[in-house]
């Protein structure tokens, strides 16, 4: 993610998301009728915090985990973005519905704010199902903050970012607000985390002297691409390369499971257009390579197809 609030194009976003294929996930489209939004029930489907209609009225555009209900990544029509990421080592309650949560918001700000407080009380309460952990990124074209639900103690509390955080029994909240002007990388552990993420470690630097994409020309995300498509090395995949590979024994594979891949890929530009946040968004069903990416035509509600060089 590069957040700038004085460049004319201040989001931009490069995704992947690791889970295993047989998963049914619906390509992005524009939440617009009731059943897009499921209630949560016992056995785990979408939990979300809001009416319906706060939903419904936001112009969610979001992909669809087909098995919960909810998204992991998506844009409103405030030009509000939100993304969420596994932290490591947690499993609990599934949390798409937190995602569309911060798309219900105006602001990344308000979001932001609002749901550190829904997330501290739902976290501290050890009667009822909590959140495993997660790092959920919700940025516009003026504040860009990384939401953090971490185990106790497992993230660090002395970043010159933190604006705020709690420590309650068994987690540890905070709130990061992204410094503009630099790429930042948001995996598994904290922002930029070059300690602890071998991926950071071996990336950032390269992403940091990128160019940046052009809006409108997805021919300029060239070098951003290339730099996410899996390239065969010995050792742990998990520790260099951005997008996973599927290797045909699990001992190659960081999670222990071979089946546990890259399945979809993400790059989204922004504009600023009058006071709304223009947006386009390159999507792929697939870990990113040369071949196809598609180009989403929400308002018109239909994709068509582009090829990316690689």
């Amino acid at each position: 993610i590069r957040h700038d609030p004085d460049a004319d194009n201040p989001l931009i976003v490069a995704a992947t998301r690791e889970d295993y294929p047989a998963r049914p996930t619906r390509a992005p489209f524009l939440w617009n009728k009731p059943d897009h939004i499921v209630p949560y029930v016992k056995d785990g489907r979408l939990k979300v915090n809001f009416k319906r209609h706060a939903y419904l009225e936001a112009d969610i555009v979001a992909a669809q985990d087909e098995k919960f209900g909810g998204t992991y990544i998506g844009m409103n029509g405030h030009g509000v973005f939100a993304a969420l990421n596994n932290r490591e080592n947690g499993q609990k309650l599934s949390r798409g519905g937190i995602t569309l949560d911060a798309l219900t918001f105006a602001t990344a700000a308000e979001g932001a704010g609002k749901l550190f407080d829904i997330v501290c009380a739902i976290q501290s309460d050890a009667s009822k199902p909590r959140y495993t952990v997660f790092n959920l990124i919700i940025a516009d074209k003026r504040d860009a903050y990384v939401l953090i639900n971490a185990k106790r103690n497992d993230f660090d509390t002395f970043s010159s970012n933190l604006e705020t955080y709690k420590d309650l029994e068994d987690f540890s909240i905070g709130l990061v607000k992204l410094p503009p002007q630099e790429v930042i990388f948001v995996a598994g552990y904290d922002d930029n985390d070059l300690k602890r993420s071998k991926r950071t470690e071996r990336h950032l630097a390269a992403y940091q002297k990128r160019p940046e994409p052009v809006f409108g020309n997805i021919a300029s995300w060239h070098d951003w691409v290339a730099n996410m498509v899996h390239v065969p090395e010995e050792g742990n995949p998990f520790d260099y390369s951005i997008a996973q590979p599927n290797p045909a024994d699990a001992r190659d594979n960081g999670k222990g499971d071979p089946a546990w891949v890259t399945i979809g890929t993400s790059l989204i530009n922004t504009r600023k257009a009058g006071g709304v946040l223009g947006y386009e968004w390159y999507y792929h069903e697939d870990a990113p390579r040369a071949g196809i990416m598609s180009f989403l035509e929400v308002g018109r509600e239909r994709k068509k197809d582009l090829s990316v060089t690689i």
